[in-house]
């Protein structure tokens, strides 16, 4: 019976382990209805970015991070550091709540992540029918990955979640693509257009789960 009762309390210990082990809501995906998680883009806490070129003018307007890109082959980026330690923090959301622009041939939006200048930096750009995962390292663009994506009108929410060592991609939602095994060393995430386009950026979301103790003590079963 000793065995059997030694084999109970690690079963028990492991299940309830699991059930305190921190996890992402599914309602951090929500995007806009996420309101415990969303976070005013003028909030002091979090400097944005801002820039003024003859290709790109990017600055606050009323509530919003008004973004234009000037020149169809152009780019308008903000970006912000995020109070995440992404080298060992394995789970945790960013997002974005966008309006405009309207996406066509030549438009796209997208989010900037891991970036350290716009020599180095990864992109999840998302085009009329087709995303793209883009690694700019040392001014040198490589796109990794593309497939096909589905969106309507021009309000966007473009969520991050990464979980496992990987990035999972949700616009409106909807799970755009999966990332396996990425590498993160910088904690700045941003917004970015392409194309002659304009965009404004409200809120943000972020979201980092709280960290439990899981040790669990068989001293007293």
């Amino acid at each position: 019976m000793k065995r059997y009762t030694v084999l109970l309390q690690i079963l028990m210990a492991s299940a309830t382990a699991a059930m305190a082990a921190p996890s992402i809501p599914d309602e951090a995906l929500i995007g806009a209805e996420a309101d415990n998680h969303t976070i005013a883009v003028t909030d002091p806490e979090y400097e944005w970015s801002q820039t003024d070129t003859k290709k790109a003018k990017v600055e606050f307007k009323a509530q919003s991070l008004a973004l234009e890109s000037k020149d169809d082959k152009g780019m308008a980026y903000s970006v912000v550091e995020l109070p995440i330690n992404v080298e060992n923090n394995a789970e945790f959301a960013f997002g974005l709540n966008l309006n405009g622009p309207k996406v066509e041939d030549s438009k796209s939006f997208g989010m900037l992540f891991d970036y350290q200048d716009m020599r180095n930096y990864k992109c999840l750009q998302i085009g009329k029918k087709q995303f793209a995962y883009i690694v700019v390292k040392d001014g040198i663009e490589s796109i990794v990955k593309t497939g096909p994506v589905k969106h309507k009108g021009s309000s966007f929410s473009l969520v991050a979640k990464r979980d496992n060592g990987g990035i999972e991609f949700f616009l409106n939602g909807l799970q755009v693509c999966r990332l396996r095994k990425i590498t993160l060393s910088s904690s700045y995430c941003g917004v970015c257009i392409g194309g002659k386009a304009k965009a404004e950026l409200r809120s943000f979301i972020m979201y980092i789960p709280e960290q439990e103790d899981t040790e669990q003590s068989t001293t007293d079963m």
